[in-house]
């Protein structure tokens, strides 16, 4: 299994965004996840 496929199930997130931010860190130094974006709420069953 690779790295970043290990992160993502640990993190639940994305593998893409693993990859992102690994990515951003090496460029900048500096890594964040942000969080998601606000939209329309989901609809509730009753």
């Amino acid at each position: 299994m690779s790295l970043h496929k290990k992160i993502s199930k640990a993190l639940f997130i994305s593998q893409n965004t693993v990859a992102r931010v690994i990515q951003t860190f090496n460029k900048d130094g500096t890594a964040t996840i942000s969080q998601r974006r606000l939209g329309h709420p989901q609809k509730l069953i009753p």
